[in-house]
């Protein structure tokens, strides 16, 4: 079983990665992300990179890379919409074989801090379909085999990189990552919507999810006995929202040393 998530290099969301991998793989599950690519050398992208790499391999976080390329502009718009297309990626490295075609796979964010596997289910499954408008499914979480993924995408031999050029490549207008920022959940929607499973998860007359710590939600602390998952405040590396993260992580783990987490954020802070 792997979850597929996806990031750029702004530091809003990439300071998140090991900090969902490490979740992720307490509870078995290894990670696939897409990042767009970075030249090597003395700048922003490629030092970031190197300090994540360092945690990694330092508390041997089970996560794989795959880069891809686009316009600068388009980087939301495909990291977004990569996650559509991770049965099509190459993950094969050392530490992986390339995914078979029963292998189980579900979406997530790189913000989304889980504390319960997205039940397993025979059919492709939406999970928490009812907390988007109508015409969207939610990217977190959409589950099924790499089989099921290579038919409803449409992927047939095609690469993720040749998906997403085919998909966002043609898009040429201002503010992409605003106009098409529901994209990749409208997508999932037509390809998935005869097919698919439904599972609800909306607290009743609203488009919150039931058992989620929303970042803006002041008594978040209510729901830790119980809470599914958590959208993780931002930006994560300030010391308030860190903070809370710490706390958030330390609920369930309260034997744990996360030193390792405290020393990647002073090393982040010196990026910034």
């Amino acid at each position: 079983m792997k979850v597929v998530v996806s990031s750029t290099f702004d530091d809003k969301y990439f300071f998140f990665i090991p900090i969902i991998t490490w979740k992720w793989n307490q509870m078995g599950v290894d990670v696939l992300c897409f990042l767009p690519s970075a030249e090597i050398g003395d700048n922003p992208r490629y030092k970031r990179l190197c300090l994540l790499d360092d945690i990694i391999q330092e508390n041997k976080l089970r996560i794989f890379v795959h880069p891809f390329k686009c316009r600068e502009d388009k980087e939301a718009t495909y990291s977004q919409c990569a996650r559509l297309y991770a049965a099509a990626a190459n993950w094969g490295c050392s530490a992986y074989k390339p995914l078979s075609d029963d292998e189980h796979i579900f979406t997530s964010d790189i913000d989304m801090y889980g504390n319960a596997i997205p039940w397993y289910d025979e059919k492709f499954t939406i999970w928490g379909h009812d907390l988007v408008p109508e015409g969207q499914f939610p990217m977190c979480y959409a589950r099924g085999t790499v089989k099921e993924w290579k038919y409803l995408m449409n992927i047939g031999t095609k690469t993720a990189q040749e998906c997403l050029d085919e998909l966002i490549g043609p898009i040429d207008c201002e503010n992409i990552r605003g106009n098409y920022w529901s994209l990749d959940q409208e997508v999932l929607w037509n390809n998935t919507k005869d097919y698919a499973r439904l599972i609800g998860r909306a607290r009743p007359g609203t488009q919150f999810a039931a058992n989620r710590i929303d970042r803006d939600d002041i008594a978040w602390k209510n729901y830790l006995p119980m809470f599914t998952d958590a959208h993780l405040w931002r930006d994560g590396y300030t010391e308030e929202n860190f903070n809370k993260i710490l706390e958030l992580m330390s609920y369930h783990n309260p034997n744990e040393n996360f030193q390792w987490l405290i020393d990647f954020r002073n090393e982040y802070l010196k990026l910034l």
